[in-house]
């Protein structure tokens, strides 16, 4: 019994060791899944909306910087799980903003009424903050 195990204890512990360095660096699936968003949702909030960035873009009175920042802030929403309501409706609330205002950063004719219909405040805090 000796000479059939002992030999195979080194590859063991080999594929255990490889298994686990696959997946301390990142890679798992649910690391993905559970990575922290890069803002919350009320800092999108207070600079997007309150503080007037979203307006200014829409507006055309943004530099690109200020552009760049915004989609920046939008895709982190969708990053976000909704307080309430689907994800699914999140997904594509937060993907109607983002693609609006990546419209705007290219110079879509029409782009800034459309980021503009697309940020629904009304509509948004109906279906996910339950105001």
């Amino acid at each position: 019994m000796d000479l059939i195990v002992k030999p195979l204890i080194p590859c063991g512990a080999a594929l255990i060791l490889a298994a686990a360095a696959g997946f301390s660096n990142g890679n798992s699936p649910d690391a993905r899944l559970t990575a922290a968003p890069r803002h919350s949702i009320a800092d999108v909030m207070k600079q997007a909306m309150k503080d007037g960035l979203l307006k200014k873009v829409a507006a055309g009175d943004a530099s690109n910087d200020e552009q760049k920042k915004l989609v920046e802030l939008l895709k982190a929403l969708g990053e976000n799980a909704p307080p309430r309501g689907t994800q699914e409706s999140w997904s594509s609330k937060t993907a109607a903003l983002v693609s609006a205002a990546e419209e705007v950063l290219q110079g879509r004719e029409g782009a800034g009424e459309k980021l503009t219909k697309a940020a629904d405040c009304r509509e948004c805090h109906r279906t996910h903050k339950g105001l």
